[in-house]
């Protein structure tokens, strides 16, 4: 929804209904196995897909970095949308997810 809301997903984005976030106990298809991810997001508009030790504990949000690191990143959860700034992706991270695994997908 924010990539698309945002005008950045990509043309040949997986579709929601067929892909969950991360790999799971029924083996659906999912976009951290399908998209070619890294550990740090780059300059930019990405995707990321996070995930915790639990197979059912995982989400999606889009964060913007910054020339200087900064970050801002914006999710829709509980029907919302958020958005808040970090100074680093590493403040991101550290922030209150429950989420252990990161990946970034550069959609610019």
């Amino acid at each position: 929804v924010i990539l698309e809301d945002s005008g950045k997903k990509p043309d040949d984005w997986p579709d929601p209904k067929t892909h969950k976030v991360g790999p799971n106990k029924n083996e659906t298809q999912n976009y951290m196995d399908k998209l070619e991810t890294t550990d740090t997001a780059e300059e930019g508009v990405s995707a990321v897909m996070m995930s915790g030790g639990d197979e059912e504990d995982e989400h999606m949000a889009g964060v913007e970095k910054t020339e200087d690191g900064s970050v801002t990143a914006t999710d829709y959860s509980g029907g919302e949308v958020h958005t808040k700034e970090y100074s680093s992706q590493k403040e991101f991270e550290n922030d209150d997810w429950v989420y252990d695994n990161f990946s970034y997908y550069s959609v610019e």
